[in-house]
């Protein structure tokens, strides 16, 4: 189970991988986060921390987020 794997970002910076992946496909950096975790394994489940219920709906939707392999890529070498 991964620990703290959004970190608000911080990790990689609005100008780095996780900023970039994420205006490609407008979608919020947490999203491209929890995407990227999901994309890497289909036994990962993600318990991300949810503060408020638009919260809650923004951690939902990453499911839906697709990474292109490029994106991955980017995303996976950043780490």
């Amino acid at each position: 189970m991964p620990w703290l794997p959004i970190a608000a970002g911080q990790h990689l910076g609005s100008r780095g991988a996780l900023g970039k992946v994420a205006a490609e496909l407008g979608a919020a950096p947490a999203q491209v986060s929890l995407a990227w975790l999901l994309h890497r394994s289909p036994v990962i489940v993600p318990i991300p921390g949810t503060g408020s219920m638009e919260h809650l709906a923004e951690n939902c939707a990453a499911a839906s987020v697709e990474l292109s392999e490029e994106q991955f890529r980017a995303l996976s070498s950043a780490y």
